[in-house]
């Protein structure tokens, strides 16, 4: 297990009320193929925070780093469901946990220092958990990112297509132009444990610029 490839998993905001997410938490704990590091979406505090920003007008900057901090609540939301995660509360402590090779799997609740971390990133609405896990992933130089979706995506699109349907947020298809990280998805009410990275194309896919 320490010398597994590390992965990113961005757990979609929607699976929340979706039972299947506790066996997709306990089986990337239990994966003895993979080393992982969970990326959690904003969920209903992010539907909070939009809601918030219509009924009070803030800008998006603002938005933007108080939807990270939903990522962060639904993180501690998704710890607590789940034993067995390491929280992180940083990228520099994903990054040190990727490079001691440990066992746990990690989780990342987004903390102050990361508001300056992720400062690449537009600070507005075409940048939600996907791009943030790219960028994760990209720091602390993961092997691959799965996206967990609710759903799978519509057949026959590029990433330039899904960001237009709002499968994916707009600003995933221009970082994974710029990079060589593998992006692979899978529905989770469709996918079963265990299984191998070889397996996502089969289950679920990788995604294409």
């Amino acid at each position: 297990m320490p010398n597994s490839p590390m992965w990113v998993a961005k757990i979609g905001g929607s699976l929340h009320a979706q039972p299947c997410l506790t066996d997709w938490l306990a089986g990337l704990r239990d994966d003895r193929h993979h080393r992982w590091v969970l990326v959690p979406g904003g969920g209903p505090h992010a539907d909070a925070v939009r809601a918030e920003q219509r009924a009070l007008g803030y800008d998006d900057a603002e938005a933007h780093r108080r939807a990270i901090q939903a990522m962060a609540r639904y993180g501690a939301e998704l710890l607590a469901r789940t034993p067995g995660y390491v929280r992180l509360d940083s990228i520099a402590a994903c990054l040190a946990h990727a490079q001691a090779g440990g066992r746990a799997p990690g989780l990342w609740c987004p903390g102050a220092d990361d508001w300056v971390a992720l400062a690449a990133l537009p600070a507005d609405w075409r940048v939600s958990a996907d791009a943030i896990a790219h960028a994760v992933a990209t720091q602390i130089g993961a092997a691959g990112l799965l996206l967990v979706k609710s759903i799978a995506p519509p057949r026959g699109l590029d990433v330039a297509g899904l960001a237009e349907v709002g499968w994916i947020d707009r600003w995933l298809p221009r970082l994974m132009a710029d990079s060589r990280l593998p992006v692979c998805w899978a529905a989770a009410d469709t996918m079963r444990f265990p299984c191998e990275a070889a397996d996502w194309p089969a289950q679920g896919g990788r995604l294409t610029i």
